[in-house]
């Protein structure tokens, strides 16, 4: 059992006195623990899946490059992914987003279609080396690096 004990001088009608106050760390240590891991948002990939389809159906999004659909969408840390095992098709993005960064990928033949909703792009950068991008009439925020190098990329 970890103590931490310290004195405090306290002053009395006769003089002063010391008077040793302790408590069990651990009474401490665990609450704190509990507080510092509420709301951390990790950053994680998110890989599309399965050909045609809504950017926020689920089915449409793994944890790994051609994996089974169920993960999360793409949230404000996440990265998403457009490549070889994507299957084609389109994504269209059917509400306004924002992650952390999108990748279409070497092998990538996914067409990514905006629509008329806006999106954000922080700092984990937009690369667009393979597919399509098909701009809508909303914005695109790129907070991050933009490359385009192979892709085909309309905006309006």
């Amino acid at each position: 059992m970890f103590r931490v004990s310290w004195f405090v001088v306290r002053g009395s009608a006769g003089g002063f006195r010391m008077v040793r106050k302790s408590i069990n760390i651990k009474f401490l240590l665990i609450p704190f623990i509990l507080l510092c891991s509420l709301g951390v948002a990790e950053a994680a990939d998110r890989f599309w899946v399965g050909g045609i389809g809504n950017w926020l159906e689920t089915a449409h999004w793994s944890t790994v490059t051609g994996g089974t659909g169920g993960a999360s969408v793409p949230g404000t840390a996440d990265r998403a992914i457009f490549d070889g095992s994507s299957g084609g098709g389109t994504c269209t993005i059917n509400q306004n987003i924002s992650v952390g960064g999108i990748d279409l990928r070497t092998g990538n033949t996914t067409t990514v279609s905006q629509g008329a909703y806006t999106i954000t792009i922080g700092t984990q950068n937009a690369v667009f080396t393979a597919g399509t991008f098909s701009g809508g009439t909303a914005d695109i925020d790129i907070n991050g690096t933009f490359t385009l190098q192979g892709a085909s990329f309309t905006a309006t």
